[in-house]
C-alpha cells in the first residue's frame, strides 16, 4: 500500500496542533486574544519541533522517499 503525507509523523503532529489551537481560540472572548502563559510555551516548543523535522526533511529528503 503506498503512503502519503498523512502518513507522516511531522504531518500529523502539525495537524494535530492546528487543531488544539483551533478549539483553543473557539473559547476566547471576541476581540480577546490571550491565551495562558504555559499553553503558550507548550504550543511553541511543539511548534519548533515540527520546524525541525520539517528542516530535516528538506536537508535530507531521501530518509522520506518510498523504499522500492
Amino acid at each position: 500500500m503506498e503512503q502519503g503525507y498523512k502518513d507522516l509523523k511531522v504531518y500529523q503532529l502539525a495537524y494535530k496542533l492546528a487543531m488544539e489551537i483551533f478549539e483553543i481560540t473557539k473559547s476566547f472572548p471576541k476581540d480577546c486574544r490571550y491565551i495562558t502563559k504555559e499553553i503558550h510555551d507548550r504550543l511553541y516548543k511543539e511548534y519548533e519541533e515540527v520546524g525541525r523535522m520539517l528542516g530535516s526533511m528538506v536537508n535530507n529528503p531521501e530518509r522520506f522517499l518510498p523504499k522500492n
